[in-house]
């Protein structure tokens, strides 16, 4: 019998898009609340960008991933895998650092800090490798 790791492990890359859209939906009310109750509108919008850049980094290196399938390749898919899902959130944090302006006085680095560890998780959780039917007894 197999539970819900495994059946995740197994899924189809649409699956997979949709738990972590799911997963963004759900996180994103949460964090847009506290941004918003803190910052107003700009909070939600703040939450909103940051969202945006950690899903889609995260969401890109889902499908770099996926094309490189095989223990083979693994390792070729988390390196190509890096680029979208560290470059996208860490160009958005440059860009909101460097130029300032109301997304980064509304703490939209901050609402980054939250996404992208959650993205990471949930990214790492859906791209572990099927487990083997053989298991080790402990028993030699």
């Amino acid at each position: 019998m197999t539970g819900w790791p495994e059946k995740l492990r197994t899924a189809g890359f649409l699956s997979k898009w949709g738990i972590l859209a799911l997963t963004f939906g759900v996180s994103f009310a949460l964090v847009g609340s506290i941004a918003g109750f803190l910052h107003g509108a700009m909070g939600w919008a703040a939450a909103a960008a940051a969202a945006a850049a950690c899903f889609l980094g995260a969401a890109s290196a889902l499908a770099v991933c996926g094309c490189f399938p095989g223990a083979q390749n693994a390792w070729k898919g988390v390196l190509a895998g890096m680029l979208p899902r560290m470059g996208i959130p860490l160009g958005f944090a440059l860009f909101i650092f460097w130029h300032g302006g109301p997304l980064a006085e509304a703490g939209s680095l901050y609402c980054l800090l939250v996404f992208y560890p959650l993205a990471l998780a949930v990214e790492t959780l859906l791209l572990l490798p099927k487990t083997s039917a053989k298991r080790c007894s402990g028993v030699s």
